[in-house]
């Protein structure tokens, strides 16, 4: 869990009742060693940004908040609002079929980092797949640069784009794609400022968000 760090101000501002706890999802990939690397820069920019941050990731009990709100009739995410309450921010970092019963009351659009090669395209289809199944929810995909040279370029642009194709083509929905130079801060605090944008909040209402509503991706 990633709690540690955050300014003075924001700690008085965990205490403010009117700010709700906003959610962010991530979806995990297999050997996906940069999204993971991605995925602690985003949380560390959040937290300079002055939003305390938990990290709630993979576990059994996310299977048992499923079973629990399926029962109940209650958003997925409800029963976790006292545990984070001192945090301005909750991530969850999981893979998509795990992930996407989550956020059926979020409004939050997920996070895809997907990593190179036909392995990667593939990789992240199927989880842009089981998102969109379960919440009908858009989500971006963001492509880690190691190099940033325009041979790199050239061939994660060609990747996105086979990726949106195979999305519109076979899911229905538009897919907003993204690139991030590993070596340059400015790429990670702008996606963490986007993603933050984008952010849900736990008890949002169920329904799913058009294409339209993203905003800030290119």
């Amino acid at each position: 869990m990633l709690d540690t760090g955050f300014h003075q101000a924001a700690g008085l501002n965990s205490f403010t009742p009117q700010a709700q706890l906003r959610v962010l999802a991530v979806a995990s990939q297999e050997r996906a060693s940069s999204g993971l690397e991605m995925l602690w820069q985003i949380c560390a920019n959040l937290q300079r940004l002055g939003y305390p941050v938990a990290v709630l990731p993979a576990a059994r009990g996310m299977l048992q908040l499923q079973r629990q709100a399926y029962s109940e009739g209650t958003p997925p995410l409800q029963s976790l609002q006292p545990y984070f309450r001192a945090y301005g921010m909750l991530v969850l970092h999981a893979p998509a079929g795990l992930l996407a019963p989550l956020l059926t009351h979020t409004s939050t659009i997920p996070l895809a980092v997907m990593e190179g090669g036909s392995a990667g395209v593939l990789s992240c289809y199927k989880s842009l797949k089981h998102i969109a199944t379960h919440t009908g929810l858009p989500c971006t995909v963001a492509s880690v640069l190691q190099t940033d040279t325009p041979a790199e370029r050239r061939k994660v642009l060609g990747a996105l784009q086979t990726l949106q194709d195979c999305a519109e083509r076979h899911l229905g929905g538009c897919v907003r794609t993204t690139t991030v130079s590993a070596n340059n801060p400015h790429d990670v605090q702008r996606l963490a400022l986007q993603l933050l944008e984008n952010a849900g909040t736990i008890n949002g209402p169920l329904g799913t968000l058009s294409s339209g509503s993203l905003k800030g991706f290119s």
